[in-house]
């Protein structure tokens, strides 16, 4: 930009919208197969219009008025629904936390175990945010770092007991 600006980002930090992972072979040199399929669900496409319209409404204050010059991305012209939701549509990506691939339990759905445990493999355990039954609604740091604090006291038990 050639002046000074302030950013606002609207995000949906518990979105009803489901990716998909899949593998794409059985040769593990083959990556797998990812489906974002943001904005899937109508109701997140609905959150991201409200948050749009919550962020013009701040920079609409009295606070702003002085610095104010105007939308800029999506510019003034996207006034309707139908308009924030195409401007959305066409420029939503993703925000780089996923979680939630490798589902945990003890069900027959569940990837891993309540130990972290590959379900079907020895030795081999999932160690990351996957085994997350869903997203945070903040950053994934501190609870991966937290994932892997325990997978290392479930694996120093196991070694005591074998």
């Amino acid at each position: 930009m050639d002046r000074p600006a302030i950013t606002i980002l609207v995000n949906v930090c518990r979105p009803e919208s489901r990716s998909e992972l899949r593998l794409a072979s059985k040769d593990p040199e083959v990556p797998p197969l990812i489906f974002s399929n943001l904005l899937g669900e109508d109701d997140d496409v609905e959150r991201m219009v409200a948050g749009c319209r919550v962020a013009r409404a701040i920079f609409e204050t009295k606070a702003f008025g002085s610095h104010y010059q105007g939308p800029c991305l999506p510019d003034g012209e996207v006034q309707t629904d139908d308009e924030f939701k195409s401007y959305i549509r066409a420029g939503t990506g993703p925000a780089y936390h996923p979680a939630g691939t490798c589902k945990m339990g003890r069900d027959e759905m569940s990837v891993v175990d309540d130990r972290l445990r590959l379900r079907g493999m020895s030795r081999l355990r999932v160690v990351d945010a996957s085994i997350m039954p869903g997203v945070t609604s903040a950053n994934t740091n501190a609870p991966t770092i937290m994932i892997g604090e325990k997978a290392s006291d479930l694996i120093l038990e196991d070694q005591k007991v074998s």
